[in-house]
């Protein structure tokens, strides 16, 4: 009797384990198309060090990682600034992901990979330290910009009888549908309002706003380049499978070779060079509508009319929301450079930067600028100011 219930546990607690497992999988495959971030980029610690010793022809390292937090493919271009070129000659831009990386895009969040792709971007500069007269501080302000969509699918019901002319009972009730959390995007599609406008018509009110911490923006520009006009413009395409229309392709931005990029949606996306669009529902007969709106205090109305006249009764149907756009995410952090040709002495021995301040006390430095031994009365005198290490 007592093997029995042994026996009778085990199973009952590998079928916990196997449930609560299962649930584990659902909650991660639910949470793979929501999220209001694009990219998030961070400055490697200490790459460079916040406080870096240093002469004329020494390198000057930079790290900056970039993860694709949505459901998009990352590609984009990188721009720094903020520095004097002539002090610290970083490249102006780069186009992302590099060779480095060993891959032509950073790869979406999906099901087999919930992160997303991750990139760390490496930059070498020569310094030139000639005008500094003691130490050179300046900002560092990376800035990418990069194409990216959005897409949304709401399922909601449809009912193009306003009149409720038939009398049989419904299936479901027409009732707006407020989306929380976003689609794995920046751009999200926020609340879908469908009301019935007569002859098996039916209006949609949808709801778009730029829910992650940057700003839309033409991506084929620089910074420097963008004006007024250049934010806030994203382009649309509305679809249901269930109304009147036919097959159709919207291409965005200028020529050159399309890669399709199956998103097991209800469409493919492409983006190649200045070349960026989407083939909607390749496989499927959905009635679309497409235009470009423009945000204004981050959100925006899309007004779409389906017409539903075949249909005879109420139904859940999903309503596909293509969002295209380029968007700019910056991140900024402090430089600071201290010309070690202007101190009582400095020497290089062993890997070590050795640096001797004017009363003859010495601070080493390993390769990083990182200090390895100081002494207790270091100091360094720059003109009437004296800094503590």
């Amino acid at each position: 009797m007592l093997q029995k219930r042994g026996v009778a546990c085990i199973f009952l607690l590998l079928v916990m384990l196997l449930a609560g497992c299962s649930r584990s999988a659902g909650e991660v495959e639910e949470k793979v198309y929501i999220g209001t971030r694009g990219v998030a980029m961070r400055f490697l610690p200490d790459v460079p060090p916040a406080k870096t010793f240093a002469g004329t022809g020494q390198r000057y390292d930079l790290a900056i990682e970039l993860a694709n937090k949505g459901t998009f493919p990352l590609r984009g271009r990188l721009f720094l600034s903020g520095f004097d070129p002539n002090i610290v000659n970083f490249p102006p831009f780069v186009d992302i992901p590099t060779q480095q990386c060993g891959f032509a895009e950073i790869f979406p969040k999906s099901r087999s990979t919930p992160d997303g792709g991750i990139c760390v971007e490496e930059f070498q500069a020569q310094l030139d330290m000639r005008s500094v007269a003691d130490i050179y501080d300046a900002p560092l302000l990376a800035t990418l910009i990069y194409p990216y969509v959005t897409d949304a699918n709401i399922v909601l019901c449809v009912d193009p009888d306003i009149y409720r002319a038939r009398v049989t009972k419904k299936a479901c009730t027409m009732t707006p549908v407020s989306a929380s959390g976003g689609q794995g995007a920046p751009v999200a599609v926020t609340r879908v309002e469908p009301t019935s406008v007569g002859d098996g018509k039916v209006m949609f009110r949808i709801t778009v706003a730029n829910v992650g911490s940057g700003e839309i923006v033409d991506y084929n520009k620089r910074p420097s380049e963008l004006r007024p006009t250049d934010f806030n413009n994203v382009y649309y395409k509305v679809g249901t499978p269930a109304g009147r229309g036919r097959i159709s392709r919207i291409r965005i931005g200028g020529g050159g070779m399309g890669i399709n990029i199956p998103l097991g949606r209800a469409f493919d996306v492409y983006y190649s060079g200045g070349s960026f669009g989407f083939n909607f529902n390749p496989t499927g007969n959905y009635q679309y509508d497409e235009g470009t709106v423009k945000l204004y205090n981050g959100k925006a109305t899309i007004t779409t009319i389906i017409d539903y006249s075949d249909v005879e009764s109420a139904f859940n149907t999903p309503l596909q929301i293509s969002l295209a756009y380029g968007y700019m995410e910056q991140m900024q952090r402090s430089l600071r450079i201290v010309n070690i040709e202007n101190f009582g002495g400095f020497e290089q021995r062993g890997g070590f930067n050795i640096i001797y301040d004017r009363s003859g006390q010495r601070i080493e430095l390993d390769s990083n600028g990182r200090i390895r031994y100081r002494d207790p009365n270091f100091d360094i005198q720059l003109g009437n100011i004296i800094r503590n290490i």
